[in-house]
């Protein structure tokens, strides 16, 4: 009987194990990396949860079915031996979801070998599927994910293409996140401009409204608006410049629901290193870039954004209903359409334009020597209306970025509701103060970021100030940085237009005049 010799069959056959283990080793090094340069945004650092990640994306698991075109999310789950997917979706206005199918073979193993339990691709942004309508729809641990995860700033509204996954090991579970990154090597706006941790974040030098900022105050501070935490730039700031529809922008504030608020820097091209006296100013008709605020100056109803055909109304709301536009608001428009185009409209956000019309019986500070006004806001009775109070730097300066509650709806101008799908307008006073003016008419703030390239000429905020009896007056920035009053029929006062971007909005550059950020669409 012949004796089989296996010893050299068994190290050839090592040699090649060996061999083969070390070209998959390699191999999911590199995915590993290269995925490492693809994947933001996980709040797990570690191979497997990357590795799942670049699973998802290169089998397509998420992808969905036709009977639902725009699903919200598509969700992946065990049931028994059993690994199904479906979409969920809005159908008119019920939540549904697609049938289930299995999934193949190869997705199966995917889920078997890295203990996945669930995963949810989402194919909107994380802001539609924190509705508290959609949000029940998925189990406890999840809900109590996304629930930590909705309000961080560097993961809310960034990607509308985001894949959450769940695994248990050991009975304890755990989630990674991942969301996609674009073909261009961008970052989303607000990430960029609040650091890592809300890093850039700081308190503000000099106190808005008592004090002017100084030459050496370039900070991004805090406040509440109407939709929560606003962070605002205040002082000789220099790395707010930003690119958008072939201008070159100031970025003001992160409002408080994440749009990017903007100021025009420069209205002729998409250079931000001009240094101009009267470049951040728009030529509404091609040639002007001066304008009245309204025609009609003689009643309170003359300090709208729109204003009543009811003027000379006994009474407040008539008074000052929204029926009417204002010349200003006309020539925005008219400057809004020729200046965007369809696809630029669609990254513009709806805020709130506060347009503050409510009034206060009396004040101490007068402008304009003016004493114990009523305050009816009504007709011809003089009055001040509430911004005066707020930004009073003699007194007790308080100016805020909210535009008060429900009360005050109809000083409140918004795309989706009297503004039709403009999204336009102009600073209110207070956002002035807030980045480094005040109303002090012996002042001057030649450093803050919003008197440059806009010294040459007086310019319109949104805010109304008063009615002497016979005139109406707003609040303007005065050519030495600071604030003051015009009648609204005074034509020599330039128009500086403002808009908010998205959250969304994925950006490249570092903000500054040579580097600007410039929106990728």
């Amino acid at each position: 009987m012949k004796i089989r010799n296996n010893k050299g069959f068994v190290m050839i056959e090592t040699i090649i194990v060996m061999s083969i283990l070390a070209l998959g080793l390699i191999s999911l090094y590199t995915s590993y990396v290269l995925i490492m340069k693809r994947t933001q945004n996980s709040n797990s650092d570690s191979a497997t949860n990357t590795y799942i990640a670049y699973q998802i994306n290169n089998y397509k698991i998420y992808e969905y079915a036709s009977n639902i075109d725009t699903p919200y999310y598509v969700e992946i789950y065990r049931l028994g031996n059993y690994y199904l997917k479906r979409d969920c979706g809005i159908l008119g206005e019920a939540i549904t979801c697609s049938e289930s199918t299995v999934l193949d073979t190869e997705e199966i193993n995917i889920f078997l070998n890295l203990n996945i339990e669930k995963i949810y691709y989402i194919t909107r942004t994380l802001r539609d599927v924190f509705d508290d309508n959609i949000i029940l729809l998925f189990d406890g641990s999840t809900i109590n994910y996304l629930n930590k995860i909705k309000n961080d700033v560097y993961i809310n509204n960034s990607a509308e293409r985001t894949v959450i996954v769940k695994t248990k090991e050991n009975s304890e579970t755990k989630f990674s996140f991942y969301q996609q990154e674009t073909n261009y090597e961008t970052k989303n706006i607000r990430r960029i401009l609040l650091g890592e941790n809300n890093s850039n974040v700081s308190n503000a030098v000099t106190v808005p409204g008592i004090s002017l900022s100084n030459a050496s105050e370039n900070v991004i501070a805090t406040t509440m608006d109407d939709s929560g935490l606003s962070y605002y730039y205040r002082g000789n700031v220099q790395n707010n410049y930003l690119v958008f529809a072939n201008m070159c922008w100031r970025i003001v504030r992160i409002t408080g629901n994440g749009s990017i608020k903007l100021v025009l820097y420069n209205a002729n091209d998409d250079s931000c290193n001009i240094n101009s006296s009267s470049f951040a100013f728009a030529k509404y008709n091609n040639v002007s870039s001066t304008t009245v605020f309204n025609l009609n100056s003689a009643y309170n109803s003359y300090i709208g954004y729109m204003y009543s055909d009811k003027a000379n109304s006994n009474d407040y709301s008539e008074n000052h209903l929204n029926n009417k536009d204002s010349t200003i608001l006309t020539r925005l428009k008219g400057w809004y359409d020729n200046k965007f185009s369809n696809n630029e409209k669609k990254l513009l956000a709806d805020v709130i334009w506060c347009n503050d019309k409510r009034v206060v019986a009396s004040v101490s500070y007068n402008p304009n020597g003016l004493q114990n006004l009523r305050g009816t806001g009504v007709k011809n009775d003089a009055s001040y209306y509430q911004t005066s109070m707020r930004i009073n730097p003699y007194t007790s300066s308080n100016p805020t970025l909210s535009c008060g509650g429900g009360d005050n709806a109809i000083s409140k101008f918004t795309s989706f509701s009297n503004l039709k799908g403009y999204k336009i307008g102009l600073l209110t006073a207070d956002e002035v103060v807030f980045a480094g003016s005040n109303a002090n008419a012996s002042g001057t703030n030649n450093t803050y970021y919003l008197y440059q390239n806009a010294q040459s000429n007086r310019y319109w905020t949104i805010s109304p100030a008063y009615f002497n009896g016979s005139n109406a007056f707003m609040w303007i920035v005065n050519r030495n940085g600071v604030l003051t009053t015009t009648n609204v029929n005074d034509d020599s006062i330039a128009l500086r237009p403002a808009i908010a971007l998205l959250p969304s909005v994925n950006v490249i550059g570092s903000g500054t005049a040579n580097d600007p950020y410039i929106v990728i669409e």
